[in-house]
């Protein structure tokens, strides 16, 4: 399943190419801190509550992508990492009292072997058509990056599958999350 949702602020996830393209707006992911926070909320989501499996992620300045096969609902996965990542995202940045994620969510579920292939690409390329980065392992928060980056003394490093097996079925509308 493709899951992406942004910052509060940052308008409606329809629009995507142009939340890639923003110059105004929340830009708050694009802090080292920040994104560091949220990759490793990602990895845990996965290896320590087992709630889905990732197979391509990226964050991107206002907004993130996941490519995932998911073990629990996907209101539950979503409200998860933004609840673990709300508090210390906020803490880092000053704020209080305000809301951080963007209530919607849009998702996409992954029909084929081409399909999947399709959204590996998609989001890993992201950076590259928003004019971030040249290739994809020049982005720092993405699952396309190799060697992965350290942070804390541990290694980041979520696993991609090369097909299709696990993935679902039919499409679903815009949610809201908290």
């Amino acid at each position: 399943m493709l899951v992406t949702w942004g910052l509060a602020g940052s308008g409606l996830m329809a629009m995507d190419r142009q939340l890639d393209l923003a110059s105004s707006g929340p830009q708050w992911l694009v802090d080292p801190r920040v994104a560091a926070i949220f990759t490793e909320a990602l990895r845990d989501g996965e290896t320590v509550h087992g709630l889905y499996r990732t197979h391509a992620w990226v964050v991107m300045p206002n907004h993130v992508h996941l490519l995932l096969t998911p073990k629990d609902t996907l209101p539950a996965i979503v409200g998860w990492l933004k609840s673990a990542t709300t508090s210390r995202i906020n803490r880092i940045l000053g704020r209080t009292g305000s809301v951080l994620w963007n209530g919607e969510y849009f998702d996409h579920w992954i029909r084929s072997a081409e399909d999947f292939a399709k959204a590996v690409s998609y989001v890993e390329r992201n950076p590259i058509m928003a004019g971030l980065t040249a290739s994809p392992e020049e982005w720092p928060w993405s699952s396309a990056l190799v060697p992965p980056p350290v942070y804390a003394g541990g290694v980041l490093r979520l696993h991609r599958v090369t097909n299709a097996a696990e993935t679902g079925r039919g499409m679903s509308a815009p949610h809201s999350s908290s």
